[in-house]
């Protein structure tokens, strides 16, 4: 049985590495392109590189003035877990004892492809300053794991105010998003897990300004609702989430860009029945810090680090709900990467992230084991081109 097991497991490794490579070719035909339309473009415009905040505030200046703008980047990553499973849960699936609970997972590790794609068309209708309209579509395409492919669909309306402020009106729909699969608690025998997938859609304010050359800030308040699939109604989401950022260059050679941002997650918590279902409520706080340095015109480094502290909320009893009753988990992440102009508006990049969740869950003797299948760490490397004109 177990030979069958393997052999079946190989036949789809086979299927899902020929789909990626055709993914590949696809992709490096596209970059071929899109470099050619760029190159043949370039000598007309000059760049500078641009602020953190470069979709909302460019700091290009250009030869040819232009009422329009289009920006596409294509990159790909190694996750060494794309589920964000514990050790527990990792030796769980490569067992192969309990497979019902790792349906639609293929893979822990996987490769994966994000590209977006921004247009945006820019007027003068107001005496106050340009107002510019802009159309966005991301997406990540995972090697093997095929449910987890999706993306996203940005529409937003942006309205200069003088040179130093900017307001920001904007929606966001994800039309699927498969978090992983989970035990359903209204099933109470045979086989109980169920995938666990949700639909998302956010709508955002953000104010944007520039005390002076070498400092800017902005603030932006989003309103998101997450629909799950009718398995897991207990699990539909309301959030508000507050975003505070800002960006200071002292020197040509350095910039740094401290973020943080609060959210508050009200989760339904019941499904209509009699039962106690899982209350995924909490509140998130997160701190970051960027600094970026520009050793030469043509390269850059990025560091980063963003601190997560997310606390549970629910009033549900301990034997209840131990996976998150009386729940804390904070999250670590180290970023570095490294940028290179080929062009004014052609950059390649390499970059290496670490995630660490550490969490805590308090209650019986019995709840204890909660820690151990909660945390995860993981590696994801990098590399990537950002193609604008």
């Amino acid at each position: 049985m177990n030979h069958q097991r393997q052999e079946k497991r190989l036949e789809q490794k086979n299927k899902r590495r020929c789909k990626l490579q055709k993914r590949f070719l696809f992709l490096a035909l596209c970059f071929f392109c899109l470099a050619n339309v760029v190159n043949a473009g370039a000598e007309t415009e000059e760049t500078e590189t641009p602020e953190s905040t470069a979709k909302d505030v460019s700091t290009k200046t250009k030869a040819k003035k232009k009422d329009y703008y289009l920006e596409t980047e294509i990159s790909t990553e190694y996750d060494t877990n794309v589920f964000d499973y514990s050790q527990d849960d990792r030796a769980e699936y490569k067992s192969y004892t309990t497979p019902n609970r790792f349906k639609g997972v293929d893979s822990l590790d996987d490769f994966i492809t994000r590209i977006s794609f921004n247009a945006g068309l820019e007027k003068k209708i107001l005496d106050i300053g340009t107002t510019v309209f802009d159309l966005g579509i991301r997406g990540n395409i995972y090697a093997e794991n095929d449910d987890k492919n999706y993306e996203v669909y940005d529409v937003s309306l942006k309205q200069r105010i003088g040179k130093d402020n900017l307001v920001k009106v904007g929606y966001e729909y994800l039309p699927k998003y498969f978090v992983r699969t989970l035990r359903d608690a209204d099933i109470l025998s045979g086989d109980r897990f169920r995938k666990a997938e949700f639909k998302n859609n956010n709508v955002y304010l953000k104010y944007w300004n520039r005390v002076k050359k070498s400092l800017t800030w902005w603030i932006q308040y989003t309103y998101g609702d997450k629909d799950y699939n009718s398995d897991f109604n207990e699990r539909d989401t309301q959030f508000h989430k507050i975003d505070l950022s800002s960006v200071y260059k002292p020197f040509a050679w350095i910039k740094f860009n401290p973020r943080f941002t609060y959210s508050i997650n009200n989760a339904a918590a019941s499904d209509g029945d009699a039962n106690v279902d899982s209350d995924i409520s909490q509140e998130e706080y997160r701190a970051g810090l960027y600094v970026n340095l520009y050793p030469q015109k043509k390269l850059s480094y990025l560091l980063g680090y963003n601190f997560y502290w997310i606390n549970y909320t629910t009033d549900n009893a301990v034997t209840a709900d131990p996976f998150h009753t009386g729940r804390d988990d904070k999250m670590q992440h180290v970023n570095f990467r490294v940028n290179y102009a080929l062009e004014d508006n052609l950059i390649i990049y390499l970059g290496y992230q670490y995630e660490i969740n550490n969490a805590e869950a308090i209650g019986t003797d019995a709840t204890q084991r909660e820690e151990s299948i909660l945390g995860y760490d993981k590696h994801i490397v990098k590399t990537g081109v950002t193609i604008s004109f």
